[in-house]
């Protein structure tokens, strides 16, 4: 025996390698070529459960039944008497009954001769290896089949594992990737420098954990991802790589910026909304300070929109406003802002050198405005037009967004007052009247409450004659302070509060209740008829037709008796508004046009409407027999109505120069201050009285006025026309009122 395999002077040879073979930890067992045990170590004991001295003698496979069947175990014997050695896997049981995995490796030992003299297997318990082999299975399996990007990534920032996750996140097979930096998915040199740091921080140990950042897909485009980033150890605590976590953080992110965008812009236009156009407003500012450019805000309002809706529905006004939102945007510069407010308000935030330009561009707004909108089935020639009054302010150094846009709205607001269409540069002074307009908006709520409303009363006259055949009803509105106050201040206060529908069927219902007086108290001509404005609102109310005959049947006045005076925004009117003008008129309620030139005008729609007169604009009267355009417009009308059987009124005469030429021009009826400006209801009786036989009643005889007392008939005589009336008034007002309140 040589040095390696020589036994200790007190062990022979066999002893020493029995002791050998039972220190080793694996089941050593050998077996003669007939299969039964000639030697079992201490961890064959140990393994199977046998000891050696049960074991030997005996035949394996009836101690360790390995083989599944005869065919394996032949081929496996043929194998190892061949002089190969075999190994594999087995499941053998224990004493027991007990089954577990085992590794085995099949020896054989030959003879000097050659011969196969015995077979020596050495076996493991792969238990626990197993275990782990399964657990690893499970976790690649896990790995493979996750949704996020699971990357394994070498301390040298290489690519060692790439799942199907990242597969599909970012485009690349990991047959592409795997030995490359991980530096091939950087979107750009900031975002590979954010690698490499990534990389030093995890090296220390650090986590990084819920990074929201970008990287680039094979195709070249940009990829959002939630990104977690750990340290990867050997067992022995040595740093061994990173493993990198990715999550397609896509639609999150476009759902966030949908909300973001929907938080910052209006849903209907695109534009921005209040809050983005306060944040422009503030950085325009701030970039104005110390430099030669100024802020302009311009607010600006659609004239008369409020028609739109009301007459041709919401989704019309909505395509409007889309379309007003596309003009504007594609007018103003890229560095300007352009906002919606609110309804069919809009604000444009510009920087310019002088107020000039802020003026320019203002001007250029209400031009791309100009052109007809279309709607729906219009043809290129027809659609709406739409004006709009813009407030303009230019800021001061150390202005607020805030007190910017109240200032802008402000002048927005004289814009209107002053005829609409137009621009207004803002100055303190408008203030106090935005102040007065919030002061009057309260008061006026509460007027007719406290019976601060009256009727004034302005006659109709027949151009050819001059005979009174009617008075139209106006209101006006006394205030305990102010007095009179003007209706062109609080009558589109009224309509902008919707306060118009209970004042305006008060007016109904009081004029009627004055006229039964007066048809009382004086031999009125029947055909003397009381004319009523109507608004735009009130002729939207499911009610009217109800209201207008229960005023009527309150006073038991004849319908025909009334006319219902509308502008021309019932050609916009809905169905429903349509429907109730119709109702009206098959009462024998007569229905006239008033303002008529001045909207939106449509043959169509004029033509199926149930109206009896047009009252033309006094816009047109004014200038008529001087300018020639004003007086073809008024010929156009007087022409138009003729056509369709209508009769013409003519409003705001004033001179006779006015009425001679509406009277050559074929003009029927008038009425303006040549005439007599509205008045109570009182001088109106008086007026009607003077007028005598022109009022269209014959006037009072010497028996009718004589009194039963000389005295009291000189007292008469010598009355004011005013005072003659009152005193014969009273008397029929007094009793009808009784009789109107039974």
């Amino acid at each position: 025996m040589n040095a390696a395999t020589a036994a200790p002077a007190d062990l022979d040879a066999v002893g020493f390698q029995a002791a050998l073979l039972d220190s080793v930890g694996q089941a050593v067992v050998a077996t003669d070529t007939g299969g039964t045990v000639i030697y079992w170590n201490s961890a064959a004991e140990r393994l199977y459960g046998w000891t050696a001295q049960e074991a030997v003698g005996r035949s394996v496979v009836e101690l360790t039944p390995a083989p599944q069947s005869v065919e394996e175990a032949t081929q496996i014997f043929a194998e190892l008497a061949a002089g190969r050695s075999w190994e594999g896997e087995f499941v053998v049981r224990h004493r027991d009954g007990t089954a577990f995995p085992a590794h085995v490796t099949d020896t054989p030992v030959f003879g000097a001769d050659g011969t196969l003299q015995a077979i020596i297997g050495i076996s493991t318990d792969i238990t626990e290896r197993k275990r782990a082999e399964q657990a690893v299975r499970h976790l690649s399996a896990i790995v493979e089949s996750s949704s996020d990007a699971i990357i394994g990534i070498g301390l040298d920032g290489t690519i060692v594992s790439w799942n199907s996750g990242a597969e599909r996140l970012y485009g690349y097979s990991a047959a592409e990737v795997t030995g490359q930096h991980i530096r091939i998915l950087a979107s750009s040199p900031a975002t590979d420098e954010e690698i490499s740091d990534i990389l030093r921080k995890v090296a220390l140990g650090q986590r990084v954990q819920g990074l929201e950042t970008v990287r680039r897909h094979k195709d070249g485009s940009l990829v959002d991802i939630s990104l977690a980033v750990s340290p990867v150890y050997d067992d022995d605590g040595t740093l061994s790589g990173f493993s990198s976590i990715a999550r397609d953080d896509s639609a999150r992110k476009e759902a966030q910026r949908a909300l973001s965008h929907q938080a910052l812009h209006d849903a209907l236009t695109g534009l921005p909304n209040r809050v983005l156009l306060q944040d422009r407003l503030q950085q325009a500012l701030a970039r104005s300070g110390g430099h030669d450019v100024q802020v302009a805000v311009l607010f600006l309002d659609l004239d008369d929109f409020k028609l739109v809706n009301d007459g041709l529905g919401h989704l019309a006004g909505d395509d409007i406003l889309v379309q007003v939102a596309h003009r504007l945007r594609n007018t103003i510069r890229a560095e300007d802002t352009v906002a919606r407010f609110g309804g069919d308000e809009f604000v444009i935030i510009c920087e310019v050198s002088t107020a000039e330009a802020a003026i320019e561009i203002s001007q250029g707004l209400l031009r791309v405005l100009e052109a007809p909108f279309r709607l729906d089935g219009q043809d290129a020639g027809e659609g709406m037009r739409i004006g709009a009054s813009i407030g303009l302010v230019i800021a001061a150094q150390d202005a607020a967004p805030e007190a910017l846009l109240q200032d802008a709205d402000t002048a927005m607001y004289r814009a209107k007052a002053q005829g609409r269409d137009r621009v207004e540069l803002f100055d303190v002074t408008m203030r106090e009247g935005a102040r007065s307009r919030l002061t009057t908006s309260t008061a006026l709520r509460g007027a007719l409450e406290r019976g601060e409303l009256r009727v004034f009363y302005q006659p109709v006259v027949s151009i050819r004659d001059q005979h009174v055949i009617g008075v139209e009803a106006l209101v006006r509105w006394e205030h305990p302070e102010r007095g009179l106050v003007s209706p062109a201040e609080f009558i589109p206060l009224a309509e902008d509060t919707g306060l118009i529908v209970p004042i305006g069927l008060w007016v109904l219902q009081q004029a009627l209740r004055d006229r039964a007086l007066w048809q009382a108290s004086l031999p009125l001509n029947p055909q003397l008829r009381l004319s009523v404005n109507l608004s735009a609102r009130q002729l939207s109310d499911p009610n009217l037709p109800d209201d207008v005959l229960g005023a009527l049947a309150a006073v038991g006045a004849d319908p025909a008796s009334l006319i219902l005076e509308i502008t021309e925004s019932v050609f916009m009117s809905d169905l429903g508004s349509r429907l109730a003008l119709h109702s009206l008129r098959a009462l024998g309620i007569s229905l006239h046009i008033d303002d008529f030139g001045t909207g939106y005008s449509s043959m169509a729609y004029l033509r199926d409407l149930p109206v009896d007169a047009l009252k033309i604009d006094r816009a047109f009267i004014n200038r008529l027999g001087s300018v020639a355009a004003d007086e073809s417009v008024v010929t156009a009308v007087i022409a138009l109505a003729a056509a369709l059987s209508l009769d013409v009124v003519a409003e705001g005469i004033e001179t006779e120069r006015q009425l001679r030429v509406l009277r050559e021009l074929g003009c029927q009826h008038a009425q303006g201050f040549l005439f007599a400006r509205p008045m109570p209801y009182d001088d109106l009786l008086g007026w009607l009285h003077e007028r005598g036989t022109e009022a269209g009643y014959p006037p009072p005889s010497a028996d009718r006025t004589a009194g039963t007392a000389g005295t009291t008939t000189d007292r008469r005589r010598n009355m004011a026309p005013r005072e003659l009336s009152k005193a014969r008034v009273k008397p029929a007002r007094k009793a009808l009122r009784s009789n109107l309140s039974q």
